[in-house]
């Protein structure tokens, strides 16, 4: 199961393969504390999920159309780059400091971390 679901995060969110795998669990069967076990979901998140699956309301698991949800620090993506380029920083947490001197706003170094990759 963990090949396909690496396989699957090439073309989608870790979260939409999560929810999808689930699913399938669910609808083979599965127990909801043994697909916490596999998949590591909390029961709240399951319970959501099953109840998707027996009201067939299975689309708005994934009402944003696929779409990953954006930075907050996407507005000010040009003015990071040009700063970043003048005087690239040293580390995540330089990153961040500068970050927040220029927009207000702060990730944690996780998030920050995959902004910064995704956008070279």
């Amino acid at each position: 199961m963990v090949s396909i679901m690496k396989f699957l995060e090439k073309y989608f969110s870790k979260t939409r393969v999560r929810i999808l795998i689930c699913l399938i669990l669910m609808a083979v069967g599965m127990s909801n504390s043994e697909i916490k076990d596999k998949l590591g979901l909390d029961y709240k998140s399951l319970k959501k999920y099953r109840n998707a699956l027996e009201n067939e309301e299975i689309e708005r698991l994934f009402s944003n159309g696929g779409r990953r949800r954006k930075s907050e620090l996407e507005p000010y993506s040009e003015v990071i780059k040009k700063e970043f380029e003048e005087k690239p920083p040293a580390t995540l947490r330089e990153a961040n400091e500068r970050i927040k001197q220029l927009t207000g706003k702060s990730l944690s170094l996780n998030r920050l971390g995959i902004y910064l990759k995704k956008r070279g």
